[in-house]
């Protein structure tokens, strides 16, 4: 039974994974994917020896506690050590799935706003600051290549003053 629970809360935590990183960009979305498929296969290959397993663990001269820690020790690193040849053609089948958004001009999108960030209110405002600051840069240097000449801008300069 405690094996099943090792089990599930693996492929929790890859489902955990799969939400958390929902918003993020494609990337982070096929990193989660990828670990949450990997655990899903795992899973789908251990449950039927589930009970064999348990079975020849509980023979051995060990704390029932410990021999859940050492299964899930030793689950995840078999696992891991199994799929490591499958990596690239699971790469490739969740960048069929989850293909990459296309890229905007990168002057175009913030780069200081982070949606993590609101949980975090003075955070928050401190990189809407930043980009408030990021934009008028921007702005700035919009200004400078409209090319006035600097008769004309002290013209303009002595009409506001």
């Amino acid at each position: 039974m405690a094996l099943c629970l090792v089990i599930g809360a693996n492929l929790g935590s890859g489902l955990l994974a799969m939400l958390n990183n929902s918003a993020a960009n494609a990337a982070a979305r096929r990193v989660a994917l990828g670990s949450l498929l990997f655990k899903l296969v795992g899973s789908l290959i251990i449950l039927p020896f589930v009970h064999l397993l348990a079975e020849t663990m509980g023979k051995l001269p060990l704390p029932k506690a410990e021999l859940v820690i050492y299964f899930h020790v030793f689950y995840n690193l078999v696992r891991c050590l199994v799929m490591l040849p499958f990596v690239d053609p699971m790469a490739r089948f969740c960048k069929t799935i989850i293909r990459d958004e296309p890229e905007l001009d990168t002057q175009l999108r913030p780069k200081h706003l982070d949606v993590s960030a609101l949980d975090t209110p003075t955070l928050a405002l401190a990189n809407a600051a930043r980009e408030t600051l990021r934009i008028g840069d921007a702005m700035e240097q919009m200004m400078e290549g409209l090319n006035i000449s600097d008769a004309r801008r002290a013209t303009a300069g002595e009409r506001a003053a």
